[in-house]
């Protein structure tokens, strides 16, 4: 946009002016533990649809996030149509081969943001 020269691909991400409003693009998340820093959660969002892996594949969740943007209906066994439109174990797996080497960065609580957390029930 600002005319300014550069290297292709000397960038990490996505060009924003060349996506396609009718080509919805995914969009890929990863919860670790706050300690132990393994994971416990992948999702991902998809045009309309949000799919979760947990650690119990019984929790695995779809959610249509356009009509239900509270997360409150899971669809995974309700529509299992919408769950057949894109492979969702698979697509999540192979973002995690690729990103297996994520490195996360280690950090320190304050006595203070400890007991913060304490309070709002993320920590024991």
């Amino acid at each position: 946009l600002l005319k300014i020269p550069y290297l292709e691909n000397s960038f990490q991400g996505l060009d924003l002016l060349k996506l396609n409003e009718k080509e919805p693009r995914k969009i890929y998340s990863l919860a670790v533990k706050l300690f132990t820093k393994a994971p416990i959660r992948r999702s991902m969002i998809f045009g309309d649809y949000k799919f979760i892996e947990f650690e119990d594949p019984n929790k695995n969740a779809l959610f249509n996030i356009k009509e239900d943007p509270g997360e409150l209906e899971n669809l995974i066994h309700v529509r299992p149509v919408e769950a057949e439109k894109v492979s969702w174990l698979k697509e999540i797996r192979l973002w995690w081969e690729e990103h297996a080497a994520l490195q996360f960065t280690d950090f320190t609580l304050s006595p203070e943001q400890l007991e913060r957390l304490k309070s709002l029930g993320y920590v024991n």
